[in-house]
């Protein structure tokens, strides 16, 4: 009989990783929080189950997450900072210890997540996958256990993407010969249908997983599902995702972002976005564009970010010191969209925070302006100084991605 993962604690390997307790198990690994006796930080240590050792594909399998993991370099990913073998024989592998909750107990505590605090956990996912797709490694496992949610510093909802135990590495021959003979890997509640149906997977595999965690971020429950595995991969194939209308009649969602969900979770992949950058793009366009709605920053008879009444192709005689262009007409001239952004730059100016993150958003998109993203940038920066969240969480997010003009300067 196999060892429990509590017989190991008090285990010294490699000299230096001390087990202390047992964070968990599942898919032939066990997990435990270890300290580092040099350095005295708390890791965690990652190491195949017992009675997983004389299975070739597990450890196989293992030794690629090491390796997945080993070749990506980005914030929102876990980090992997030693690897190495207990008594020559067993693998292990050892990582952040992430002091936080994962994306699956934040949605179960909270039922569903506003709009823009779901945005901005999927932005930082996004940003990950991307890194990780740009280097060959597609994950195959995206799902809320797997998303990590921690207060880092100033930054709430700070995202670390992990679990890339069935990560395939696009360039690998022999990662295809681990799913052989009709074997599914995955979970089945956020596996695209190529993939519940063993047919060869890319990167839009991850973006219909994401589309999938997104849509229940927003309502709670997930876009398909049945009463068991074989009902629920069979589902994925074939059936059609609930409607948001169905899944939470309560929560308004902007038809713009409701697009950008359907689109990622089309069953053809040549019918989703082509990228994770470019689902991240959509996204955030697609919040920017609602996003007056969504934060209840009343409008101006515009219609909105983007209405009737705006110049239809997104430009502005807007200058970049806030004025308005004369043009032959004067300023009678102006589109509604750019009378609103000066509306929303004088509220900006009386100190009202709303108005200041709005009018970041619609800088940064072009919005009934042109983009501008010093103007956006300091403005950012006012609102999230006067301890807007939304806007935090923006400003964190760019200076993360070290995207110019979004730097704070000393003191700030």
């Amino acid at each position: 009989m196999a060892e429990p993962p509590e017989a190991f604690i008090g285990i010294v390997l490699a000299d230096r990783y001390e087990l202390s307790s047992v964070l968990g198990q599942g898919q032939g690994g066990m997990v435990f929080k270890a300290r580092h006796r040099q350095l005295d930080r708390f890791v965690a240590l990652k190491m195949l189950t017992p009675d997983t050792l004389a299975d070739k594909t597990a450890f196989m399998r293992f030794e690629r997450e090491a390796h997945a993991i080993g070749r990506l370099n980005h914030p929102n990913i876990v980090t992997v900072f030693d690897v190495g073998r207990w008594r020559n024989e067993r693998p292990f592998i050892v990582m952040d210890f992430i002091d936080g909750q994962d994306l699956q107990e934040l949605i179960g505590k909270d039922g569903r997540l506003p709009i823009s605090r779901a945005i901005r956990i999927c932005s930082q996912i996004c940003s990950a996958l991307s890194h990780a797709h740009k280097r060959g490694v597609i994950h195959r496992d995206l799902k809320p256990r797997n998303i990590m949610i921690i207060d880092a510093e100033d930054i709430v909802d700070f995202v670390k993407v992990g679990d890339f135990g069935i990560a395939k590495p696009c360039d690998s021959d022999q990662a295809e010969a681990l799913t052989l003979d009709g074997y599914v890997v995955g979970t089945p509640l956020f596996m695209s249908p190529e993939q519940c149906s063993s047919q060869p997977v890319d990167a839009r595999t991850d973006i219909y997983a994401l589309g999938t965690m997104l849509f229940k971020m927003l309502t709670g429950v997930n876009p398909i599902s049945g009463k068991n595995l074989t009902e629920i991969m069979s589902n994925q194939i074939n059936a059609e995702p609930l409607s948001f209308e169905s899944a939470c009649p309560y929560a308004e969602i902007p038809q713009e972002i409701q697009r950008v969900i359907y689109r990622a979770l089309s069953k053809n992949p040549a019918d989703r976005q082509p990228s994770m950058s470019e689902f991240r793009k959509q996204m955030n366009e697609a919040y920017a564009s609602c996003a007056a709605s969504i934060n209840g920053v009343a409008t101006t008879a515009g219609g909105g970010v983007g209405g009737e009444g705006g110049n239809g192709n997104g430009s502005s005689d807007v200058a970049e010191n806030g004025g308005a262009a004369a043009g032959a007409n004067g300023p009678s001239s102006q589109s509604a969209g750019n009378r609103e952004v000066d509306s929303l730059r004088e509220r900006a100016v009386g100190g009202d925070a709303l108005a200041q993150y709005e009018l970041v958003l619609r800088l940064e998109f072009g919005q009934g302006c042109k983009p501008n993203t010093a103007e956006a940038a300091r403005w950012l920066k006012v609102s999230a100084q006067k301890g807007l969240k939304e806007a935090q969480w923006r400003l964190g997010d760019h200076l993360l991605r070290g995207e110019g003009g979004f730097d704070l300067s000393p003191g700030e």
